[in-house]
């Protein structure tokens, strides 16, 4: 295995930026080198990290890398700030095409990942889970599958003024400006992951999706309301619960089973085509 940091300048930004690489670069059961005159091209996951996070989170308080090993999966996690994923015109902090479409290219050239949509993941918690939604769909002919773990569906409470998670950590002005009109987030939007959803369908592209929450979590509600709306447009949709907060205890647990889910159709690593509970 080979767990990297990589520095290049962005064109989305201009400048430099990091991300971090797990590469499965030998065989997991003899733990030789691939051969190196034709090297597999690796199934790839893009991980995104939660609100306040960067880069290191997956790797430091998760089981990513074992996951990552023994699953034979490439995994590349990108820095994003509080970016929600979203391009900014005004500030220039286009991380929503950074990381949907710059990152990918980019990241194909450097390592031999595959260049397959079939091959291509997105996932994320938290912030990480509501860019996973917005640019798996934004970007459907890449992505064939997101991975949404207690996801920061926040607009619908940042409408209604009942963000008061959002409100303590003193976030509320931040996302008024990455946001636009608070009053009007729920209008047809490019910053809106439904209208993307909507968009995917259309096409026939939508990724199919694998939703989990903890049922003690603040965002549980909104994480189901979620789940409903995109059952309702005819989303293919896993959706998993079980206790636990807003925390790694359950991000750990539950991206094992995201990986197992996204390589085998099934959380629990079956391949009888097993597709998990649909809400």
């Amino acid at each position: 295995m080979a767990e990297m940091s990589v520095r290049y300048k962005a064109y989305s930004f201009q400048r430099s930026v990091e991300f971090r690489v797990i590469l499965p670069v030998e065989d997991t059961k003899t733990y030789r080198p691939h051969p190196g005159d034709k090297p597999e091209r690796f199934k790839t996951l893009y991980l995104l990290h939660g609100y306040s996070g960067d880069c290191t989170d997956w790797l430091y308080s998760s089981r990513i890398y074992k996951i990552a090993r023994d699953r034979n999966l490439a995994v590349v996690m990108p820095s994003a700030e509080n970016s929600f994923y979203e391009d900014n015109e005004e500030t220039g902090a286009r991380y929503g095409s950074f990381v949907g479409s710059e990152l990918v290219e980019v990241t194909r050239r450097m390592f031999p990942l595959s260049d397959r949509r079939e091959d291509t993941f997105i996932g994320g918690l938290s912030m990480g889970g509501f860019g996973s939604l917005l640019l798996g769909s934004r970007f459907c002919e890449t992505f064939s599958a997101a991975v949404c773990l207690s996801s920061g569906f926040i607009l619908e409470d940042l409408a209604a003024g009942r963000a008061v998670q959002l409100e303590k950590a003193g976030a509320l002005s931040r996302l008024n400006g990455l946001f636009g009109d608070l009053e009007r987030i729920l209008d047809p939007s490019d910053k809106n992951p439904m209208y993307h959803v909507d968009r995917a369908l259309a096409k026939g592209m939508m990724p199919r999706l694998y939703m989990a929450c903890g049922t003690e979590d603040f965002v549980y509600p909104a994480n189901v309301r979620t789940r409903d709306r995109l059952l309702a447009k005819g989303a293919d949709v896993t959706w998993e619960e079980g206790p636990g907060v807003h925390e790694w205890t359950f991000w750990d647990a539950y991206i094992e089973r995201a990986v197992d889910w996204l390589l085998t159709g099934s959380p629990d690593g079956r391949t009888d085509g097993g597709e998990g509970n649909h809400a």
